[in-house]
């Protein structure tokens, strides 16, 4: 008999293996499942969550402050600091638009 037998089933996947087969994948899901989690903590904080990860060399951020109450306008300055500071000083290039 094999290590790991695996067997997909509509949606299901069976799997038939010994006990230390099982704690050494138990292991490597639940390593999986920690970065995952870690990775999505990171995507969702800072100025990643406003504007997204930024990977392009050459971006354009376009302004526009017009109807905005004093609170507002508060919040997007600094959801436009932390997006210079934290992913437009890795790009090449960079614009403005107000």
């Amino acid at each position: 008999m094999p290590d790991l037998l695996c067997i997909a089933i509509s949606s299901h996947i069976q799997i038939t293996c010994g006990r230390e087969k099982l704690r050494q994948l138990e292991s490597r899901l639940t390593q999986a499942i920690h970065l995952y989690k870690r990775r999505l903590e990171w995507l969702t904080t800072e100025s990643r969550r406003v504007f997204g990860v930024i990977e392009e060399r050459s971006v354009t951020i376009v302004l526009d402050i017009r109807n905005m109450s004093p609170q507002q306008f508060d919040l997007y300055r600094m959801a436009l600091e932390r997006v210079i500071y934290e992913q437009i000083t890795q790009v090449a290039k960079f614009n403005l638009i107000r």
